[in-house]
């Protein structure tokens, strides 16, 4: 099963429960399951995250890393009928 992160789960994570300086490991298996194809961020997610750039913002610079970005970013297009799909599901 793929799983897809949006950008707040990774900013919880880093806030809340797990630094990228006190729990490096964690961000060592986020990227081992994106490459093993189980965790993936949307291009357009990839590309919102990258604008907000911040100084001084570890978690941004990890992701601006090109092997992280290489592995994390999901290569598929939208398909606009499975987002209305699910998005009907829930209203």
């Amino acid at each position: 099963m793929l799983y897809l992160l949006d950008a707040n789960i990774l900013m919880t994570a880093d806030r809340d429960y797990y630094p990228i300086s006190q729990v490096p490991e964690f961000w060592g298996w986020i990227k081992h399951q994106a490459r093993s194809g189980n965790v993936k961020i949307p291009k357009e997610i990839m590309q919102e995250i990258l604008v907000g750039r911040k100084n001084n913002d570890p978690l941004l610079d990890w992701i601006k890393e090109p092997e992280t970005q290489k592995v994390l970013t999901l290569a598929e297009d939208v398909q606009i009928e499975l987002v209305q799909n699910v998005i009907s599901i829930w209203i």
